[in-house]
């Protein structure tokens, strides 16, 4: 295992022809791998905690959950993304990894969207709406 402070990276190519959605976990980061693109994602480490998680999702999004006390820097293409895991070190959390307390906070309420999981809002409709069935 490298030293803490190291440098990891790690890359990921999107071969399908549909666009990729990347979360970023505990920093609630959203990004979207255009097809046939390449994701870099450079790790630093800050403490002796473990690497990052890689969750595969239903509807073909990826979940990297980083590991407390770290960094996660993303370039896709070669464009260096705005994000705030670039900024903001993940929490360190001593009983448990992120993963597991976002789980534990925020897995009950959808609009939270733990995991991921993107939040459809129910849109009301009127009475004339469904009167005329639209």
């Amino acid at each position: 295992m490298p030293d803490s402070g190291a440098v990891a990276t790690l890359r990921l190519s999107n071969a399908t022809a549909a666009p990729l959605f990347i979360w970023l976990e505990p920093w609630v980061d959203e990004l979207w791998l255009p097809p046939r693109s390449e994701l870099v994602l450079h790790t630093v480490r800050r403490g002796a905690q473990e690497w990052p998680e890689l969750e595969a999702n239903e509807n073909d999004g990826l979940t990297i959950w980083g590991a407390g006390g770290s960094t996660l820097r993303v370039e896709i293409d070669g464009v260096l993304q705005d994000t705030f895991s670039a900024r903001l070190a993940a929490p360190d959390f001593p009983e448990m990894s992120p993963r597991k307390f976002v789980g534990a906070v925020f897995g009950a309420f959808p609009q939270a969207r733990p995991g991921g999981k993107p939040w459809q809002p129910v849109r009301k409709r009127g009475w004339l709406s469904r009167l005329l069935g639209r």
